[in-house]
């Protein structure tokens, strides 16, 4: 899946070396996946950090310390299965532990969106 997601949408937008690292990042508060048939179809997971830039003006915008935040990140829901709600629950699955543990979720993204 996110092979075809790097291939399609070019996300991530520097090439990890290893995708699997990549998605199951040590660092990570949570990770959640959706499956369909036995095959991942959506990712999502929660950290701490982002770009400083982007904490910084989440941090402002929110006022609120950065430390304060949680970062809903790596979201990835493969092009087969996209409009069926996969990313909008994964979405609030990550979205719910951040509440949960006292963090403001913020979604960040590295590149704008490709049109469709």
């Amino acid at each position: 899946m996110a092979t075809i997601i790097r291939d399609q949408d070019g996300y991530p937008t520097r090439r990890p070396l290893d995708l699997r690292e990549f998605l199951t990042s040590p660092d990570a508060l949570g990770v959640w996946v959706a499956e369909r048939d036995g095959q991942v179809v959506g990712h999502v997971a929660l950290h701490r950090r982002s770009t400083p830039e982007a904490l910084a003006m989440a941090g402002q915008a929110l006022n609120r310390p950065v430390d304060q935040l949680g970062v809903v990140a790596r979201l990835l829901v493969s092009p087969d299965t996209r409009r069926e709600e996969i990313g909008r629950t994964l979405l609030n699955a990550a979205s719910s532990e951040a509440i949960g543990r006292g963090l403001w979720p913020i979604l960040t993204s590295s590149q704008p969106s490709k049109p469709r």
